[in-house]
C-alpha cells in the first residue's frame, strides 16, 4: 500500500517511549555512493541544544549499511519500463544489542525527497525495535522514465537531528533529456538551506534558465532547487558566481563550487573549478525567508566572459 508522504519530519511528540540507545550487523545489493546527510533545518522541525545525537540503530540491505550519517544511498538500480517495480529490504538492528528502541515517527518509516511518489513502503517494521532487529520493505515503482531521487525518515525525537533520513534513488528507461533543469519550489520558513532530501516539492516544472519562478516573485518562506546537467564547452578551469538573497548554493558534478548560503541581502560568491568538456551534473540551491528575493548565477571560462549562465548549456540529464 501507498504509505503517508513526509510534509513534516514528525509532529512534536506528546510524550516520548524511553529507550536505552543500542545496533549491529548486518543486510548489500543495491546500494550506491549518495546524497543523504541528515543534518539540516526544514519545515515543521523542532530546534534542539545539547549534546549531538546519537542514532540508536542502523540500517543495512543485505550485508552494506546505508543511511543518514553512512553516506550510502539505497540504490534500487534501473527497471526496463514505467510499469516495473523493485522491491529493497531493509533492516534495521539497535546499535546496543539489548537495548529496546522506540521510534517515534507514525508510522515508523515515512518517505519524503523530491521523487517521493514513486516510491512506497509496503511493510513497516516494528516501532519498538529489539535487538534481534526488524525488517520493512520499500517499493521503486515508476510512473515515468528518468532518474529519481527519494528519502525514508525515521524519528526517535522531536528535534530535526533525533532523526535518520536514508537517500534512495532509482532509473527507469526513457530517461527524459530536453532542455532547462528540473525545478522543485517548497513551502516553509528556513533560516539556512535545507536538506533537501527531507522535504517533498510544493511544485515541480522544467525550468529554462535558472530564474526565481514568476509565481514567487515579491512572495516569501520558500526554497528551490534546481537540478540536471550543464554542458562544458571547453575543458579548462570554469568559475561560478551565484548572486543572492537569501542563500544559495551551486554543486558542479555533486561537489560544492559556491556557498552562499545563510540569511543575508544581495551577496555574490564565486569559486572556480577545474572541468572537462561535456555534460556534468549541476545543482542550484536557493531559498528565501523574507524582505526581498533575487537570484542571479553567471559563469565565466576559456572563451567565455563573465555571463549569465545560458539557457543553450542547461538540460535536465547528465
Amino acid at each position: 500500500m501507498r504509505m503517508p508522504v513526509l510534509s513534516t519530519v514528525v509532529a512534536a511528540a506528546a510524550t516520548l517511549a524511553a529507550a536505552t540507545f543500542s545496533g549491529c550487523p548486518a543486510s548489500g545489493d543495491g546500494v550506491s555512493e549518495g546524497e543523504g546527510e541528515g543534518e539540516g533545518e526544514g519545515e515543521g522541525e523542532g530546534e534542539g541544544e545539547g549534546e549531538p545525537f546519537a542514532l540508536p540503530v542502523r540500517f543495512f540491505v543485505d550485508d552494506v549499511e546505508v543511511g543518514a550519517r553512512v553516506g550510502v544511498a539505497v540504490d534500487f538500480g534501473a527497471v526496463d519500463d514505467a510499469a516495473a517495480a523493485v522491491d529493497r529490504v531493509i533492516t534495521v538492528v539497535p546499535v546496543d544489542p539489548l537495548a529496546t528502541v522506540a521510534v517515534l515517527s507514525d508510522p515508523p518509516v515515512l518517505l519524503g525527497g523530491r521523487d517521493v511518489e514513486q516510491w512506497s513502503v509496503t511493510v513497516q517494521p516494528s516501532s519498538t525495535i529489539r535487538g534481534g532487529g526488524t525488517s520493512f520493505t520499500v517499493r521503486f515503482a515508476p510512473t515515468t522514465g528518468g532518474e529519481f531521487e527519494g528519502a525514508l525518515v525515521v524519528a526517535f525525537g522531536a528535534r530535526s537531528d533525533e532523526r535518520a533520513v536514508i537517500a534512495m534513488t532509482g532509473r527507469a528507461a526513457g530517461s527524459v533529456d530536453e532542455p532547462g533543469l528540473r525545478a522543485d519550489v517548497y513551502d516553509g520558513t528556513f533560516d539556512r538551506l535545507p536538506d533537501f532530501m527531507t522535504l517533498t516539492p510544493t511544485t515541480t516544472r522544467i525550468a529554462p534558465t535558472l530564474a526565481i519562478d514568476a509565481d514567487r516573485i515579491g512572495t516569501d518562506f520558500f526554497a528551490a532547487r534546481f537540478v540536471g546537467a550543464i554542458e562544458i564547452p571547453v575543458a579548462g578551469m570554469w568559475q561560478f558566481q551565484s548572486s543572492s538573497d537569501d542563500g544559495s548554493r551551486i554543486m558542479v558534478g555533486g561537489t560544492v563550487v559556491v556557498d552562499n548560503d545563510g540569511l543575508h541581502g544581495p551577496v555574490s560568491v564565486a569559486g572556480a573549478v577545474e572541468l572537462s568538456a561535456g555534460r556534468h551534473a549541476f545543482e542550484v540551491q536557493y531559498f528565501e525567508k523574507d524582505g526581498g528575493e533575487s537570484l542571479a548565477v553567471s559563469w565565466e571560462g576559456p572563451g567565455v566572459a563573465s555571463s549569465a549562465i545560458p539557457a543553450s548549456v542547461l538540460f535536465t540529464s547528465p
